[in-house]
Formats: C-alpha cells, sequence, structure tokens
C-alpha cells in the first residue's frame, strides 16, 4: 500500500508547469534495452519446499510515450525468472543421499506491464510509475545442487502452477539525456502478484504468490525527435 500512495503523492505535487515545457511538445517513443538482477520469492500460506528468496535476472525491451505534460505511459516485453531458493536437509536423489543440498524453484515468466510515468525534469529526470501487469508461465523447474555446484535433480513442474500471472507494479528511478536522442537509466520497480499461481500444493491450503524487487539499467533511445 505505502508504494501506490508515493506514487499518488509524486503524481499530485508534478506542477501542471512541466506541462509547458517546449522540449516536451516534440519528444516522441522512446525505447529501451532494459535489464538487471532482482530479488524475487514467493508468498502465502506456503507449501513446504517454496520457502526461501534468491536473485535473479531479468530483461526486456520497454516502451515510454508521452500521454499529457509530464505524464507518460510505459509498457514493454520482458522476461523474467521468478521463484525461490531454500537449503534443504537430507535430500534423496538419483539413489544418493546428500546430507544438504540447495533447491530452487525456477519460474520462467514473460511479463507485459502497464504503467502511468510522471517525469520531472529536463535531461535529467526523476520519475514514478505505477500500474499493473500481465503474465505467462513459459517453464518451470525445481532444481536440487549439492556443495560444489553439482547438480543431482531437476524436475518439471510447470503442471503444479497456473499458467498466468497478474498483478500491480510501482517503481521510481532517475533518466540522463546525452546527444539529444539517446537516453540511459537506473530504477527500481516491485511487482506483487494478485493471483493464486499453485495448482496442486503439497499441503491443504498452501497458496503461492509471486513478489520482484527489480533493479533495472535501461538504454534507450527516441524513435523521433528527441529532446533538441
Amino acid at each position: 500500500m505505502k508504494p501506490i500512495l508515493f506514487f499518488l503523492a509524486f503524481l499530485l505535487l508534478a506542477s501542471p508547469s512541466f506541462a509547458q515545457n517546449k522540449r516536451r511538445t516534440h519528444e516522441s517513443t522512446r525505447v529501451y534495452l532494459e535489464l538487471g538482477p532482482g530479488l524475487m520469492w514467493l508468498s502465502g500460506e506456503m507449501a513446504p519446499g517454496m520457502e526461501g528468496s534468491d536473485t535473479r535476472p531479468h530483461f526486456g525491451l520497454g516502451f515510454t510515450r508521452p500521454f499529457n505534460g509530464p505524464i507518460y505511459t510505459h509498457t514493454g516485453i520482458f522476461v523474467a525468472r521468478k521463484g525461490s531458493s531454500r537449503i534443504a536437509e537430507n535430500v534423496a536423489a538419483n539413489g544418493q543421499f546428500y546430507p544438504l543440498a540447495e533447491v530452487q524453484t525456477d519460474l520462467d515468466y514473460v511479463i507485459v506491464p502497464y504503467m502511468l510515468r510522471v517525469e520531472v525534469g529536463d535531461r535529467i529526470r526523476w520519475y514514478a510509475e505505477g500500474g499493473g501487469f500481465g503474465a505467462f508461465l513459459a517453464q518451470g523447474n525445481m532444481v536440487a545442487t549439492a556443495s560444489g555446484n553439482t547438480r543431482i535433480e531437476t524436475s518439471d513442474i510447470l503442471d503444479t502452477f497456473k499458467r498466468y500471472d497478474a498483478g500491480f507494479v510501482v517503481g521510481s528511478g532517475v533518466q540522463a539525456t546525452f546527444l539529444d536522442d539517446f537516453a540511459v537509466s537506473l530504477g527500481a520497480r516491485y511487482q506483487q502478484g494478485l493471483i493464486d499461481i499453485a495448482i496442486s500444493p503439497l499441503t491443504q491450503g498452501a497458496s503461492n504468490f509471486t513478489n520482484a524487487l527489480d533493479l533495472n539499467i535501461g538504454i534507450g533511445m527516441w524513435l523521433g525527435s528527441g529532446l533538441k
């Protein structure tokens, strides 16, 4: 709730004078290559084996379009690995016994967000954004790794989870423009899934919701007129 309130406060404080920035009237769509690490975890009344968090990569293309003055829309298509990681004891796999093993739940999603973004500034801009996302689960695996990074077992768990997810996303960051038509950005986004993605929980009443806190590094350019 606090991230949503922060975004709404930022939107209300954005002065209408930013709409008069002459450079904004010449702007067109920006396209970004966005990538970075993310902290991923599953929440809810967890089934055994789904606890823990892990750092996973994400990447994709983002598109920012002028909407009204300092307000823009931001969307795109991204690939992200969500899930969890934990240390398990007494793991039996492939006919052998392992006293300790790392067990990862890897859920590979194709994600499409749609957000409103408020940008404050000119060549250096601070922004806040918020909206929703939809996602499609392309692959799901549970991977057990023993000491020495020896993979001991991989299980397909795609049928254990729903093939779709949706929720809300909020974020903020900064963008710097150079050579009029190019930009670099650094920001963070938090995603909260609102759909219980579990189909066959290991215990009665278990539920799984996706969570992600992403660091985004963007390299972009204007498709047309930039900051002239």
